[in-house]
């Protein structure tokens, strides 16, 4: 599943921000060892399964590309998702050599403001002639901070919706409808029918932790970043709202509660730490709640070994943090910027890396099809087998277009690009939240968050009890300083940016 997309608090920011300040250097000249040598660039990034043993062949083809075109040599440095954080501060922190590294949306403010990434200004005027051609300026000015540029997102269509991921099999088998379902009250209809067909099955499962439904519950808000002051009505208004006390939200609880009593809602949600791919590869399942992005269901179709479709409550929307998501940023490591842009330009132009580092080679890893653009496994090769399987063709730069595997819609490419022009874009996309101000009580109110959020949100706890109990906790811990704080850094960046 994309990098922890469900999840709209993540309180590691909020932490570890506190320690740090604003760092806005430009990158220094350049210090490659030789003028005529490759420059070898190392280029890091998360991966979901383990290591695959044919990286090194993956990686030597790379380089009959780059080698030619801009004398660099590709480094591949895959990291396992869930040592990524922890492995990349500890790196950057000791200034270990990495040129190239992907950025998501919860350490992209972070990786700014302890200056592990450098501002990109200068270089991509100079080298990123190809990056300006095929990534939007709005998104461009997503990867922004206090007027420099730190991140440049893929070109993966950055919309989200809310709504639910579900098994094809049990719709198929039990002939269940869902051409009608719009919204969480027509999902009960499904989850009470499927119920009476599979009275064991666990219907309703989280993630590794449970999935915030703050905005499917608001109609899929601007969460600004972090959840803690959200804009309701995005397209139009700037008004920095706290979810937690509005009546979508509590409404929202109340139908978790019934739910989780009318048996729907996995045992001990609160408390799971079971990936949802994981539970539906076991027969553990039937649907998981979900921000839904595109690829999302293909993704971890491939992954779980099963098929699987999502149905959206709202509308698209793309607002910061979805274009936040994955962004590819150039370390303060770096022994040459001028050589690891050049690459990253690259990777933005030049399909035949990307359709590498996502699938691999040609004749070993995959075979094309009869059908145009489609590739499938070659004769005894499958994914059990495979020496080359990340599925995370998502997080490369450009995946536009690449290869699409046997089973998926051959225009996938195509339709998520033509569905993301008539998405609604968020009033205040480019906007990022200076957490700093109000670090302390940041500090605070994620705790609270924390101890509360995941009982009442898998219907666990009677919200009438504990929601007000959560919100008053809320305010004693500072909840109204930050929402203030984030209204009066919105309204100055939508004057600075001619929005009324």
């Amino acid at each position: 599943m994309k990098y922890k997309r469900n999840s709209f608090i993540n309180l590691t920011i909020v932490i570890i921000l506190i320690l740090f300040t604003a760092c806005s250097r430009e990158p220094e000249k350049s210090t490659a060892p030789e003028a005529n040598k490759p420059y070898e660039a190392v280029m890091a990034y998360s991966i979901f399964e383990n290591m695959p043993k044919d990286i090194q062949i993956v990686e030597d083809e790379i380089n009959k590309i780059t080698i030619p075109k801009i004398n660099v040599k590709v480094k591949l440095m895959p990291i396992i998702a869930a040592n990524y954080r922890q492995q990349i501060n500890l790196m950057l922190s000791e200034d270990e050599k990495i040129d190239l590294l992907a950025v998501y949306s919860d350490n992209f403010t972070e990786y700014v403001y302890k200056g592990y990434i450098l501002p990109l200004n200068n270089l991509i005027n100079i080298y990123g002639k190809d990056i300006k051609k095929v990534v939007d300026n709005d998104y461009l000015r997503a990867g922004t901070i206090n007027g420099r540029l730190y991140g440049i997102t893929t070109t993966m269509d950055p919309r989200s919706s809310f709504g639910v991921m579900v098994r094809k099999d049990l719709l198929d088998k039990y002939k269940i409808d869902i051409s009608k379902v719009k919204s969480l009250n027509d999902f009960e209809r499904v989850l009470k029918l499927m119920k009476a067909y599979e009275p064991d099955l666990p219907l309703i499962v989280p993630a590794a932790s449970w999935t915030s439904m703050l905005a499917g519950a608001a109609g899929n808000a601007d969460v600004l970043g972090d959840g803690i002051g959200v804009l309701l009505n995005y397209e139009k208004d700037l008004t920095v709202t706290n979810f937690y006390e509005t009546k979508q939200y509590a409404d929202l609880l109340h139908k978790m509660r019934q739910w989780n009593e009318a048996g729907y809602i996995m045992k001990d949600a609160a408390i799971n730490r079971e990936g949802n791919t994981d539970l539906f590869k076991a027969n553990k399942a039937f649907a998981t709640m979900t921000t839904i992005y595109p690829g999302l269901s293909e993704t971890n179709s491939r992954t779980a070994g099963i098929d699987l479709i999502t149905i959206s409550f709202t509308e698209s929307i793309i607002s910061t943090k979805d274009v936040q998501e994955i962004q590819w940023g150039i370390a303060k490591s770096s022994q040459d910027t001028e050589k690891a842009m050049q690459l990253l330009n690259l990777l933005y132009s030049n399909q035949d890396i990307n359709n590498l580092l996502s699938w691999g080679v040609e004749g070993k890893h995959y075979v094309k099809t009869s059908t145009e653009g489609v590739i499938d496994y070659p004769k005894g090769v499958d994914i059990s087998n495979t020496g080359y399987s990340l599925n995370i063709y998502w997080q490369f730069p450009n995946p536009y277009p690449q290869y699409v595997w046997k089973g998926w819609n051959p225009n996938f490419y195509n339709e998520r690009k033509e569905a993301s022009k008539n998405a609604v874009k968020s009033k205040a996309l480019g906007f990022t939240f200076n957490p700093i101000p109000v670090k302390t009580e940041l500090a605070a109110v994620s705790n609270i968050i924390n101890q509360y959020v995941i009982p009442l949100e898998s219907g666990t706890v009677n919200p009438d009890k504990v929601l007000p109990e959560f919100i008053l906790k809320l305010k004693e811990a500072g909840i109204d300083k930050i929402i203030a704080e984030k209204q009066r850094q919105l309204n100055l960046w939508a004057k600075a940016n001619y929005i009324n």
